[in-house]
């Protein structure tokens, strides 16, 4: 048998113009996926399939195609005649293209009138799947909920979505909130549809299909940056989602509704709380949300709520998901390239068995692996092969963050830093750090808060001397500094009048990041010691203050964190046994030890001697906390200071959520956007986007990663993290 492959862009469709590298890194994705397949297959069948496949003139990919014949395309190759001419002398056709102008119906109808077999959906499918309204209007009639769909009309006030009728991806797809956006899109050639502008989770079904049957084969996290008024896929986890049982009765309804579709194909959902659900908890029809949507687009400017997500995307514990369609892919997606790598599945084994019957999909492993959609290759992008650590030196700790030459954080670390010591303290923690990386090929970027402890004359002294011993330490190493609103410098320019930019600045690179990333939201970062909390809009940060002493004042800094904080700066009162009774004004206690009684504080977090100089254990915790009210603790009353702990916090949930509240009344954010958690105390933060109504975003999940191998995450070093990624865009321009 022979089968013809035919990725479109890498394969000369565009043979006569030029090559978008995006989509050509995405096409040789699946394509190369897609040979793997083939070739694995032709490894365990006694009759192998004999493989073509077509190659772009421009692309020096041949060569690594041993085992394949290949076709080179060039200028003056009129493609749809060498395509017609290749499916002729091929028994098996896999054409893997675009849907924009008709593509890949036209391919596909191509194959159906030479009467080969045709290994996608048919010509009339794609004409359905291709269209997203005519998708919308199928799903609507079949009561499936569907983010509702029609052509840009009149400006409409509220937050949308507006792409190509039969774009792909994000590609000319922008989120529009003003009349002007709307005229300005209005102008524009082409056909385009207009959406609610849904946040939540963005999941993809990898599915088969054949004659009204669906099965799937995996669910994925599809994660993006916002830049621009755009979405920008930066990266895949495949089988994110191992409970099928979510989608599958999804897929079922949708195999009915298309029976057409055959083969691989793709479906993009959104996924929300119980928020828009029909009474009983059952699906709403289109119809119905349709109406609400609009309502809400009415009174909240086209807003509808983000599900409650826990860091890695899924919905926490009591919520219910709620699934909406976004779109239905009727070829190969991004995703299938990690689906051999994730669960050991042959796709291209399985849609050659749907030929004959149903597909055989038994995993030989079950595991999240990550494609990354951006480009990878050094020589595609121009990458600077370096490894580079971002450094957030603070008066407590100093933690690092290391992305490697793909843009993948790899590694975060934290070591304790009792700065005020002594500069010793700072030498230990770098040179601990330091040792657990292999290697020489390293660039820095540092950040600090450390310029403030009272081992320094004054802020400036502090910047001065923090600098110039990480130079000390890090000898025939390029350090970058990070100056806030005056970006990075090199630590051989920087003056004495960057000082005070640099002071106290890492607030700002995490914020930047998470705007970068997500456009518009809350982002409040809750450590040890402080809680920043600032406003993003339009992928910018909107601090009303700078300098810690202005942050004090708009409440973006509040000094409050879950283990460094005494018990009697979060309150002078608190609740014991139904009473209410005033603290001591003594440092018998800190916030450790109230989250240590509550199980909430992580060991790798708990790095500060306690308030007595004893053990961190739950007892030694409560003993300390009982000292607060003048009581001496006894083993068998612990449950009375659990509540005791309970309360107090509450009271720095009810200090932190006062600061969130003040700042989103003085910004209009959208209100789907969401409250960000950063730092070692984001599980408060999760608390209170619950209490004030708003989605939560965890830091972590901001971030293309490979599995780092420590209790630590990206958000408990978020500013390391950030710094780390904007000096790499820095190197990398």
């Amino acid at each position: 048998m022979k089968i013809l492959v035919f990725e479109y862009i890498t394969g000369g469709g565009f043979n006569k113009r030029d090559l978008s590298d995006s989509l050509v890194e995405e096409g040789r994705l699946m394509r190369n996926a897609l040979l793997d397949n083939l070739i694995r297959l032709n490894q365990t069948r006694s009759n192998s399939l004999e493989v073509t496949v077509m190659l772009d003139w421009r692309l020096n990919d041949s060569a690594s195609m041993t085992g394949i014949n290949t076709v080179i395309i060039r200028p003056e190759h009129d493609i749809t005649e060498e395509f017609a001419r290749l499916v002729k002398q091929s028994d098996l056709i896999w054409p893997i293209a675009p849907e924009f102008d008709g593509i890949l119906q036209t391919l596909c109808q191509t194959v159906e009138s030479l009467s080969k077999i045709l290994l996608t959906s048919p010509a009339t499918a794609v004409a359905i799947a291709g269209n997203k309204l005519k998708t919308y209007e199928l799903l609507n009639r079949h009561h499936i909920a569907a983010v509702p769909t029609r052509m840009i009309d009149d400006y409409s006030p509220g937050e949308w979505m507006v792409k190509p009728v039969d774009g792909v991806g994000c590609a000319d797809s922008y989120v529009l909130t003003t009349r002007q956006d709307f005229e300005q899109m209005a102008a524009r050639k082409g056909r385009y549809v207009i959406q609610p502008h849904l946040q939540g989770a963005k999941t993809s079904l990898s599915c088969l299909f054949k004659q009204g049957s669906g099965w799937l084969v995996c669910a994925n996290l599809q994660r993006f940056e916002f830049i621009n008024q755009q979405y920008h896929l930066t990266d895949i986890v495949v089988n994110h989602h191992p409970d099928f049982s979510l989608y599958q009765q999804l897929i079922d309804k949708i195999a009915q509704a298309l029976p057409e579709l055959w083969g691989y194909a793709g479906i993009d959902l959104i996924e929300h709380d119980r928020d828009c659900m029909a009474a009983g908890g059952t699906t709403p029809r289109t119809g119905e949300v349709e109406s609400r949507l609009e309502q809400r687009s009415r009174a909240m400017q086209g807003a509808i709520a983000d599900d409650c997500m826990d860091a890695g995307g899924r919905a926490m514990q009591g919520a219910i998901a709620e699934t909406w369609v976004l779109e239905i892919n009727p070829r190969l997606t991004t995703s299938f390239a990690g689906i051999y790598d994730a669960l050991g599945i042959n796709i291209a084994e399985a849609v050659l068995q749907l030929l004959h019957g149903e597909p055989i999909l038994n995993p030989a492993y079950n595991r999240p692996v990550t494609v990354q959609a951006k480009q990878t290759s050094v020589r595609a992008t121009g990458r600077s092969p370096l490894h580079i650590v971002g450094w957030d030196i603070g008066g407590a700790h100093v933690k690092a963050a290391v992305i490697n030459s793909v843009g993948e954080i790899i590694a975060v670390y934290q070591q304790p830093c009792p700065l005020w010591k002594g500069l010793a303290q700072l030498q230990h923690a770098v040179k601990a750090i330091m040792q657990e990386l292999a290697g020489s090929n390293w660039h820095h970027a540092i950040t600090m808060t450390g310029e403030l402890v009272d081992l320094f004359d004054n802020r400036d002294d502090g910047v001065k001397q923090i600098i110039q011993t990480m130079i000390d330490l890090l000898p025939g190493s390029e350090i970058l500094v990070f100056a806030g609103q005056e970006g990075f410098l090199k630590s051989t320019q920087v003056e004495v009048r960057h000082y005070t930019s640099i002071a106290s600045a890492n607030w700002l690179a995490s914020a930047s990041f998470a705007a970068q990333k997500l456009g518009s939201g809350l982002f409040v970062d809750c450590g040890s010691t402080t809680t920043d909390i600032l406003p993003l809009n339009n992928g910018q940060v909107l601090a009303e203050g700078y300098t810690d002493y202005q942050r004090l004042i708009s409440q973006e800094l509040i000094y409050t964190g879950i283990v460094r904080t005494a018990v009697m700066a979060v309150t002078q009162t608190a609740q014991d046994q139904g009473r209410t009774i005033g603290l001591m004004a003594e440092y018998f206690a800190t916030m450790a030890d109230v989250y240590r009684v509550t199980g909430e504080l992580n060991d790798m977090h708990d790095q500060t001697d306690t308030a007595d100089g004893a053990e961190k254990t739950v007892l030694a915790s409560a003993r300390r906390l009982s000292r607060m009210i003048g009581c001496d603790f006894y083993p068998d009353e612990l449950p009375r200071w659990r509540q005791f702990a309970e309360n107090i916090r509450d009271r720095q949930i009810q200090q932190i959520q006062r600061g969130c509240e003040t700042c989103l009344s003085q910004h209009e954010l959208p209100q789907n956007s969401p409250l960000i958690g950063a730092g070692v105390g984001r599980f408060l933060v999760k608390q209170i986007a619950l209490n004030v109504g708003r989605p939560y975003r965890d830091f972590s999940d901001l971030f293309p990663t490979t599995v780092i191998q420590s209790d630590m995450t990206i958000a408990d070093c978020a500013p390391a993290a950030a710094i780390a990624y904007l000096a790499d865009k820095q190197y990398n321009k």
